[in-house]
């Protein structure tokens, strides 16, 4: 049976995304390496996977152009890309700034960037799925919303089983009601 994932803020090829977000990598090979084998590890090649942005750099280290179709043959699953402000220019394929899914009785809005306040975001949806904040946080709440950032900083540079990961903003949820009663 196939699942879904979901994960953000690659940033394959991008040799200074090591120092910017403190990653623990010797370099970009390495970096790109690691990303790759933990996707593949866990990502079947039926899988479907939402990206949510910056998934490639549009240039090696040398400077020549590389496209995000070089990474994506490398990488098991059907890539969904939800654009990030890194996407621009590196040639990947798709135009979604965000989607709503729905999964385990919750409506979850997913896109790069995480809403600034509650007001930002439909009153029908649940879950803010997001990457952009790298390694500042893991999840916050907007009053009532979980905004869970599910970039590679924070989750061990592998993506997220969604079913999974329902379940965890569950209890997170749960947990943020019996602290505001």
């Amino acid at each position: 049976m196939s699942k879904t994932w979901v994960t953000s803020d690659l940033h394959l090829g991008h040799s200074k995304i090591i120092l910017y977000c403190d990653r623990p990598f010797h370099d970009v090979v390495d970096m790109n390496s690691t990303i790759i084998n933990n996707w593949n590890s866990m990502v079947k090649p039926d899988d479907t996977v939402y990206h949510l942005g910056d998934f490639c750099f549009y240039k090696s280290a040398q400077g020549t152009p590389i496209h995000a179709s070089s990474y994506e043959e490398r990488l098991n699953g059907r890539i969904v890309h939800v654009i990030g402000n890194h996407d621009k220019n590196n040639s990947v394929k798709g135009h979604m700034v965000s989607c709503v899914v729905q999964m385990g009785g919750y409506r979850i809005l997913m896109q790069h960037k995480p809403p600034k306040c509650r007001e930002e975001v439909p009153k029908e949806i649940d879950i803010v799925l997001c990457g952009h904040v790298h390694n500042l946080w893991h999840y916050t709440f907007m009053e009532d919303l979980l905004v869970y950032n599910v970039g590679v900083d924070v989750n061990g540079f592998r993506p997220i089983d969604l079913n999974l990961l329902t379940g965890m903003c569950t209890r997170l949820i749960a947990k943020n009601k019996e602290g505001s009663n």
